[in-house]
């Protein structure tokens, strides 16, 4: 074998180990269905309601926590999410507050051990960020209160960069 063939051989070898190094780095994992969160498994197969679960959103420097995001992709299953996390429906004379700003989000604080289905199953987690505008809820895995702090001055900041943007 000539000295070129064993060279372009390395090269190729590194070339390929890098490539394989970056998209392991860079390319997003699938989270395995039973790490997901209780609330994922509830609606990922729910018509209606489009779930998504983050393993590690990041809230800030030290901070990252498990979310479940929770879109409504028709009227019933909106209705049906406002149902399961006890949201008040909104009167049509108060709908233009809600719906005039695509960014508003409210949080709300889900009690603990609630029964959330039939069947009995609870939900563990506390805090939940919704928009009505978006038909959206965001179901937050918390376990202390540095963590809601964290999340809720998230939610404010957010909040006041979109403001200061427009």
């Amino acid at each position: 074998m000539k000295k070129s063939s064993i060279y372009i051989i390395f090269v190729l070898v590194v070339v390929a180990a890098i490539v394989v190094g970056l998209a392991v780095r860079y390319v997003p994992s699938v989270v395995p269905y039973w790490q997901c969160s209780e609330v994922y498994k509830r609606y990922s197969k729910v018509e209606g309601v489009c779930a998504s679960y983050i393993k590690d959103y990041r809230i800030n420097d030290t901070l990252t926590i498990g979310v479940t995001l929770l879109e409504a992709t028709t009227d019933s299953g909106w209705a049906m999410l406002q149902e399961d996390f006890g949201l008040p429906v909104i009167p049509k004379e108060y709908e233009e507050r809600f719906m005039d700003d695509s960014n508003r989000v409210t949080t709300k604080y889900f009690p603990k051990n609630v029964p959330l289905f039939v069947g009995g199953d609870t939900i563990k987690d506390d805090l939940i960020a919704i928009s009505f505008y978006k038909h959206s809820i965001c179901h937050f895995v918390i376990s202390s209160k540095e963590q809601r702090k964290a999340i809720l001055y998230k939610q404010f900041e957010d909040n006041i960069k979109i403001k200061n943007d427009e």
